[in-house]
């Protein structure tokens, strides 16, 4: 079996995307040139000289993904907690990526003509590497994680535990809020 064959499973559980595009705003006379010369140069931030941090415009078509609260089935939640470990796990060991975004917003399902559903780990945008240093997102975020933010030291290394302690946040949402829904029995009972 070749690499290609072993990691095509992992497609079904990654958003399909049709088309990406960046638009910088590095014109001369933009507006995001004009607040990044003021703030480099101290005005408006209480007279010091700030770092103005460059913004990029993207935009992404990719397809149509269901979220997760949409599912109805235990079994299907279930399948769903399951693929986003897996294409995790396989992503923090393969191409060494650490997602940093887990919420219910990037937890996704995607439904095939078959009727299988298969979770898909979705918004990438602030992934990094294993071990990279990176402010805290707005996704759920590991208790042991939010400490150097509380004491003000910055950034830290994002570590896999951290995902997976936002995914388990996440699962315990869903389990909190899903009532089963009992589908009548011929006899009349739930």
């Amino acid at each position: 079996m070749t690499e290609t064959e072993k990691t095509h499973w992992l497609l079904n559980h990654l958003p399909n995307i049709f088309h990406e595009q960046d638009f910088k705003f590095d014109d001369d006379d933009s507006v995001q040139k004009l607040i990044a010369e003021m703030i480099n140069a101290g005005k408006y931030v209480g007279g010091r000289a700030g770092a103005y941090e460059e913004r990029v415009l993207r935009i992404t078509v990719l397809e149509e993904l269901f979220p997760i609260t949409s599912l109805r089935k235990d079994s299907d939640y279930a399948q769903v907690f399951v693929d986003i470990l897996q294409c995790h796990m396989w992503l923090y060991d393969h191409p060494k990526v650490l997602h940093r975004d887990i919420s219910m917003a990037n937890i996704m399902c995607r439904v095939d003509s078959a009727g299988n559903v298969f979770g898909v780990l979705n918004d990438f945008v602030l992934n990094s590497g294993r071990g990279g240093h990176a402010p805290p997102s707005d996704g759920y975020a590991a208790l042991h994680g939010l400490r150097p933010a509380q004491r003000g030291e910055g950034s830290w290394p994002h570590l896999h535990c951290y995902d997976l302690e936002a995914l388990f946040y996440g699962m315990l949402m869903i389990f909190c809020r899903h009532s089963i829904i009992n589908e009548p029995q011929p006899d009349g009972t739930s």
